[in-house]
């Protein structure tokens, strides 16, 4: 009696069906992390956003406020156009999303949630649309250029290639110290380098994977336009997401791609929530810990 009387306590502050609460807390997280480790950033503002992301994951009616949404999305912004050409990708998604939230905090309550997803909807359905096209148009990509250059810098995949052969190991070490010396001096541009091949079969594999991936893309992109599938649609967005970190190890554009995906899933697919919050989770985790922390934080 007791324990169930201290569980719903814990409801009370904790609750995965207060969507709009839950995806602001888990969002000033990922800021968090971002501002604390990445060092390009200003000590300006990597001290005033995380002093302010602080109190927002403390103090509720901060954290729902829409000026405090926009002073963030001001700071993502500012760093962003200070280092417009070397930002990652999430970068991006981090300035969008805190307007979203500020836009959606000037309403009311479940008017917010409602402007929230139908916001979250309609960018991922641009985003992913347009990367989508990017790729099926790209021949480097369908060559499995990008894929393949993740394979050879190592990432997840060098434990399951190191298991064929010990070898492979310094290979993708290696790799991953020219392409960083490479990457890192402007007199390379224009240039190439040659890395070596840890097994003569990754091309054909790489090929493969970018045509997979195309199709999953364009595939998440229909169902997540569409108000069918609910189910079926999450599963793939979870597979999606958790196959992307076997070649991106970005943990913090996956902690956000899967916020998407938790903001998205209705609240009675309480399994399918439950997860996206467990991945997201693991994903903040590992940059905390600097855990296979990838190409970007």
């Amino acid at each position: 009696m007791k324990m169930k009387s201290n569980l719903n306590k814990i409801d009370q502050y904790i609750s995965l069906k207060d969507n709009l609460l839950i995806a602001a807390k888990i969002f000033c997280a990922i800021l968090l992390v971002t501002f604390i480790k990445y060092q390009g950033i200003s000590l300006f503002i990597r001290s005033s956003a995380t002093i302010l992301l602080l109190g927002g994951l403390i103090l509720p009616k901060l954290v729902k406020h829409p000026l405090f949404w926009l002073v963030i999305a001001s700071f993502n912004l500012i760093h962003l156009v200070e280092n417009y050409f070397s930002s990652a990708n999430h970068q991006f998604l981090f300035v969008y999303y805190s307007f979203i939230f500020s836009l959606a905090f000037t309403n009311e309550e479940e008017q917010a949630e409602e402007f929230l997803i139908k916001s979250f909807k309609y960018m991922f359905i641009v985003v992913m649309g347009l990367a989508t096209l990017h790729k099926a148009f790209s021949l480097f990509y369908w060559q499995g250029g990008l894929i393949y250059d993740y394979m050879l810098r190592g990432g997840i995949l060098k434990y399951f290639v190191t298991m064929i052969d010990s070898n492979n190991s310094a290979i993708t070490v290696l790799n991953a110290q020219k392409l960083e010396a490479f990457i890192g001096n402007y007199a390379s541009i224009g240039q190439g380098i040659k890395l070596q091949e840890p097994l003569p079969w990754l091309s054909s594999l790489a090929s493969i994977l970018s045509a997979s991936v195309i199709l999953i893309e364009a595939t998440l992109t229909i169902m997540i336009a569409s108000n069918r599938f609910q189910r079926i649609k999450h599963w793939l967005y979870l597979s999606f997401v958790i196959s992307t970190f076997f070649f991106r190890m970005e943990n913090l554009f996956l902690s956000t791609i899967a916020l998407t995906g938790f903001v998205l899933c209705p609240k009675e697919n309480e399994t399918i929530r439950s997860t996206y919050f467990i991945i997201i989770l693991y994903f903040l985790s590992l940059s905390v810990l600097s855990l296979m922390p990838g190409f970007y934080y």
